[in-house]
């Protein structure tokens, strides 16, 4: 999945990644990595 740096529309994230932000990625990627170690 590409993201681009800085502000990026609504439309261009499209409504899967309309709840991402850089301040919880770390947290997204904290949660993946929980569900793939089970």
């Amino acid at each position: 999945m590409n993201l681009k740096n800085g502000p990026v529309s609504d439309e261009e994230r499209g409504p899967l990644m309309l709840s991402y932000t850089p301040v919880n990625d770390a947290e997204v990627l904290l949660e993946n990595q929980r569900k793939g170690s089970r």
